[in-house]
């Protein structure tokens, strides 16, 4: 792979940083790059992904304040992500363990994520094994694990 050195401007493929630091590709698939930084970048989407989830599940509650205090890549602007952004990484033709369909470029750990979207204490969760948008019963009674997102800047 490669290294690139990145000092706040939008290259090819690469995140923008605050700070100039090296960044290395370790790997791809399709639209998505991973970097040694723990995160991966959609170039379709104009996303950049946690590449890990929670380790632990939460409920909703737990989920926005995980993202607040999430500082991979030298980013402090995590959030939960939209149902549309996680149908993105949505894969069903790439089965992972535990019939999880997104790229290995991700370590999930649970095939039910979080999503942004609540109302009247119905949270959303995305379900990696049929790509469905599945409302909880409540936000501090279900549990799930959460994939921080954060938007490219310029896209």
């Amino acid at each position: 792979m490669f290294t690139k050195i990145c000092t706040g401007i939008l290259l090819i493929g690469l995140a923008i940083t605050t700070s100039a630091y090296a960044v290395e590709v370790v790997g791809s698939d399709a639209s998505l790059t991973a970097y040694d930084n723990g995160t991966i970048i959609d170039s379709h989407s104009g996303l950049m992904w946690a590449e890990a989830s929670s380790v632990e599940e939460m409920n909703w509650t737990g989920a926005l304040l995980y993202c607040d205090s999430f500082s991979v890549g030298g980013y402090l602007d995590w959030r939960i992500p939209t149902p549309e952004e996680l149908k993105t990484i949505f894969q069903p033709d790439k089965p992972k363990n535990k019939g999880i369909h997104v790229s290995s470029l991700f370590s999930i750990n649970d095939f039910m994520l979080w999503s942004s979207e609540q109302k009247i204490c119905r949270a959303k969760c995305f379900n990696l094994i049929n790509g469905t948008v599945i409302k909880m019963k409540g936000n501090r009674v279900g549990v799930a694990s959460v994939l921080p997102v954060r938007n490219i800047k310029g896209k």
